[in-house]
C-alpha cells in the first residue's frame, strides 16, 4: 500500500514510482481510478519500471485534516519492490523518499509513531492508507500541541477511533512531535510519517522535506548497527523508541543504558563513530541527517533503520536523477570478502571502514540507475542505505531486499 502526502511546493508531478523485480514479473495496480480489478503491469529485460504520479488524483492535500480516497495497492504472485522518490524537480525544501514496506500479515497491527520536533515552524504529519473495507483504527495522540479531525481538537492523551475503507488514507498534522502516538488497527494498514519542512536540529536556517514509512511493532527488532552519512561534517541526529514498558536501550559505544517506557524516546548525535544499539524489547531505530545549514553539505532527511534480524544477502540499489547518491554498507562482521557490487569485489570500489560496534562500513557514490550488491555465496548479511543531495535538498531511502521476509508470505502486498 503506498500514498503520496504532502509537499511543500504544491505544483507539478513530482513523486515517481520505481519497481523493480525479477524480468517478466506481473504487478497489479489497484486504486479508487483503476477498473475493477485493476491493471496489469509486466516488468521489462531490466526488471525496472519507473513512472510520473498524477498530483490531481494521487496528492494528499495538506491541511485538510479529513479523510481522502488516495492509497494505491500493488500486488505480485512474485516477489518485487517499490521505492517512491521526489524532488528531482529542483524546488526548494521539496525532496525525498521511501521504500514501501508489504501491509502486515498479523490481525490486529500496532504502530508508534517517531517524528522530530519542529516547536510549530512546520507541520509534522502521520498517514494512514487502508487496504481492506471497514478497517477500525484507533489513534492514542501523544504531542505538546494538537491535532485537528473534521473540526474537532485532539490533545494529548485523546483518543481517536475511525473506519476507514479501501485505498481511504487519513492524514493528520500538529505543529509538534507527535512521536510516542500510538496506532492500532482491526485489519491490515500502511503508515507514514513526514515534517513538510524540516528544519535538523531546530533553530536552523534552512528545512526540507522528509518522509518514511513506519513498519508495525511486529516488525521492530533488539538489534541494529548506526553509521554516519558520507560528506557531511556536522553530525547525524538519531532516535530510538521503546515499543513496551522497562525497555533498556544499550548503545555499545560508549556502554550507556537507558530505560524507557512505551513510546518514549532517546536521542543522541553521532559524528564520525559507529554504533551498535540494542534492546532488551522491541525498539525502532530512526536516523536523522541534518540541514545544509549545518555544514554547508546535505540536506534534511530520515532514515528508518533496519534491524539486523531482517539484514538480506542482496540488494538493489536505486539511485535516483537529479542527486548526487552515496550507499552505506553496513556489515556486523569483518568478513567481507564475498561482497560484490555490479559483480564488482567491492574492496576494489572502496576500503572498509571499522568502526565501533559495526564489524565493516562501507561509503561510496553511486552513479544514477538500479545497481546490486550481494554476498556471492549469500554468507555475508548486510543493511544497505540509500541517500543523496542536490543544492541543500537531501532524500534518502532502504535499498531494495531481492529476497523477500519469509513473514511475508508469497503473494506480496504493498
Amino acid at each position: 500500500m503506498i500514498t503520496f502526502p504532502s509537499q511543500l511546493d504544491n505544483t507539478g508531478d513530482h513523486y515517481h514510482i520505481h519497481i523493480i523485480g525479477e524480468p517478466g514479473t506481473r504487478v497489479t495496480i489497484e486504486s479508487p481510478y483503476n477498473t475493477p480489478g485493476g491493471s496489469a503491469l509486466l516488468l521489462g529485460d531490466t526488471g525496472h519500471y519507473e513512472e510520473t504520479v498524477s498530483r490531481s488524483l494521487y496528492y494528499l492535500e495538506v491541511k485538510l485534516y479529513d479523510v481522502q480516497t488516495k492509497g494505491v495497492l500493488l500486488s505480485s504472485d512474485d516477489y518485487f519492490t517499490v521505492s517512491i522518490i521526489y524532488g528531482q524537480n529542483v524546488i526548494s525544501a521539496s525532496a525525498g523518499g521511501y521504500s514501501a514496506i508489504p501491509v502486515p500479515v498479523v490481525p490486529e497491527p500496532c504502530f508508534i509513531i517517531v517524528t522530530y520536533d519542529q516547536n510549530a515552524s512546520s507541520f509534522v504529519y502521520f498517514a494512514i492508507a487502508s487496504s481492506e473495507d471497514n478497517i477500525v483504527v484507533n489513534i492514542q495522540v501523544k504531542t505538546d500541541d494538537k491535532v485537528r479531525f473534521i473540526g474537532k481538537d485532539y490533545s494529548d492523551g485523546d483518543t481517536l477511533e475511525l473506519s476507514l475503507q479501501r485505498f481511504q488514507v487519513l492524514q493528520l498534522e500538529s505543529k509538534r512531535d507527535l512521536t510516542g502516538t500510538v496506532i492500532k488497527s482491526n485489519g491490515s494498514i500502511a503508515v507514514y510519517v513526514g515534517i513538510v519542512c524540516a528544519a535538523i536540529p531546530l533553530g536552523q536556517s534552512t528545512c526540507d522535506n522528509i518522509l518514511e514509512q513506519l513498519p508495525s511493532v511486529d516488525r521492530w527488532g533488539s538489534h541494529y548497527l548506526a553509521a554516519p552519512l558520507l560528506g557531511r561534517t556536522g553530525g547525524d541526529i538519531f532516535r530510538a523508541v521503546a515499543a513496551y514498558n522497562d525497555t533498556n536501550i544499550e548503545r555499545v559505544s560508549d556502554g550507556s543504558v537507558c530505560n524507557l517506557q512505551s513510546g518514549d524516546v532517546l536521542e543522541w548525535e553521532m559524528v564520525s563513530e559507529g554504533d551498535e544499539i540494542r534492546g532488551n524489547k522491541p525498539i525502532l531505530v530512526v536516523h536523522f541527517s541534518k540541514s545544509w545549514s549545518v555544514d554547508s553539505s546535505g540536506g534534511s532527511a530520515m532514515m528508518v533503520l533496519r534491524t539486523v534480524e531482517y539484514y538480506s544477502p542482496k540488494y538493489y540499489i536505486l539511485a535516483a536523477d537529479g542527486f548526487d547518491t552515496y550507499v552505506n554498507i553496513l556489515i556486523k562482521t569483518e568478513d567481507d570478502s564475498t561482497l560484490v557490487f555490479d559483480d564488482t569485489d567491492i574492496l576494489t570500489l572502496t576500503s572498509a571502514d571499522h568502526l565501533e560496534g559495526v564489524g565493516s562500513l562501507f561509503r561510496f557514490a553511486v552513479t544514477e540507475g538500479v545497481h546490486v550488491a550481494q554476498s556471492t555465496n549469500f554468507s555475508a548479511m548486510f543493511d544497505a542505505v540509500v541517500y543523496g543531495y542536490n543544492e541543500g535538498r537531501g532524500i534518502s531511502y532502504h535499498a531494495l531486499r531481492s529476497i523477500p521476509e519469509q513473514s511475508t508470505g508469497k503473494n506480496k502486498s504493498k
